[in-house]
Order: structure tokens, then C-alpha cells, then sequence
């Protein structure tokens, strides 16, 4: 609490879109593939987001439930982007194109 504030502490109203709980009921933690690898969790394109739904996984990389491409890109490793993520010389994520650009 801050002095002078009569609220008694802050809940959200925005659910996580994989399991519909409030972000006050996550954690955040690290791992590294061989972790997840040796837990028998996904990794690697198994565990972009979304991978198990590729409609909500296209909307969050693409801004388009349709459009997969920006998933293609990241998955073939031949653009700016590795299965480790983006090379040396891309310093920011790949925005999908404008409409009527002619893509990826």
C-alpha cells in the first residue's frame, strides 16, 4: 500500500490467454532447452507460443490468425531468425509486412 491510497493491493482484470488465470497467479522463471529437454517438456519450435493452437500462435506473431508465415520464417532458420533466435546482425523482431507488400 501506498500512503494515502485506500485500496487494499491491485487485481487484474486481463486473463492469460493460454490458461485464463489473472497474472498475479504466475510465476516467471528461466530455463534452458536442456532443461526442458531433461524435464520431457517442449522445446525448440514446440515451444513458441501457442504451438499447440496455431490460430492464437499466428495472431500472436503475425497479428493475423491466416497468416503463417511469420511462424515459417522462424521455424526454417533461414532469415533473421535461428531456433535460438534472431542472428547478431538482427537486433529487433521481425514485423510482419505491411498489407499489400508482397510478404515475407
Amino acid at each position: 500500500n501506498i500512503p494515502g491510497c485506500s485500496c487494499s493491493g491491485f487485481d487484474s482484470n486481463f486473463l492469460c490467454a493460454a490458461c485464463d488465470k489473472h497474472w498475479e497467479q504466475h510465476e516467471t522463471f528461466f530455463e534452458t532447452e536442456q532443461n526442458r529437454k531433461e524435464a520431457g517438456l517442449p522445446y525448440g519450435e514446440a515451444y513458441l507460443p501457442f504451438a499447440e493452437m496455431p490460430n492464437l500462435r499466428n495472431a500472436v506473431l503475425s497479428g493475423n490468425e491466416e497468416d503463417d508465415s511469420a511462424y515459417r520464417i522462424i521455424t526454417s532458420g533461414t532469415d533473421a531468425y535461428s531456433r535460438l533466435g534472431p542472428s547478431s546482425n538482427s537486433a529487433r523482431p521481425a514485423l510482419p509486412p505491411a498489407k499489400g507488400t508482397g510478404g515475407f
